[in-house]
């Protein structure tokens, strides 16, 4: 018997894919170190490929840099605050002084990154 997928389960296997991928590229591309004590706060707004993903974990300078350029992130040069996340943990300061993001994110998607008294704060949000 054959099966045939149908265009609706197509569309919610690629939202699944980047969902679920999208956070394991961010601990993939932290030392095993900083993996180990890292808060993280993920929410999906359910069917649409509204999210929020947020990570603060402990690294070094060095380990910041390595991160940044595993994810393919560039100095963010905009005006714009750094964004929040909800998580009672977090304790990131609103500047984006400092700060990188993700240049091929698509209008209306946030993907920023600083790094902060010792810790690597991760936002990454699609609206």
């Amino acid at each position: 018997m054959k099966y045939t997928i149908i265009p609706i389960t197509a569309l919610v296997l690629s939202i699944g894919y980047y969902v679920f991928t999208k956070p394991m590229a961010v601990r993939m591309a932290l030392p095993v170190r900083a993996v180990l004590s890292m808060d993280e706060f993920y929410q999906d707004a359910g069917f649409l490929p509204d999210f929020i993903h947020c990570v603060r974990a402990e690294v070094t300078e060095p380990e910041f840099s390595s991160f940044t350029t595993r994810m393919k992130l560039v100095p963010y040069k905009g005006s714009d605050s750094f964004p929040r996340c909800d998580a009672n943990w977090w304790s990131a300061s609103g500047s984006a002084s400092g700060a990188f993001h993700d240049p091929a994110q698509r209008e209306g998607d946030t993907l920023m990154v600083k790094y902060e008294n010792g810790r690597l704060y991760y936002v990454a949000y699609a609206s």
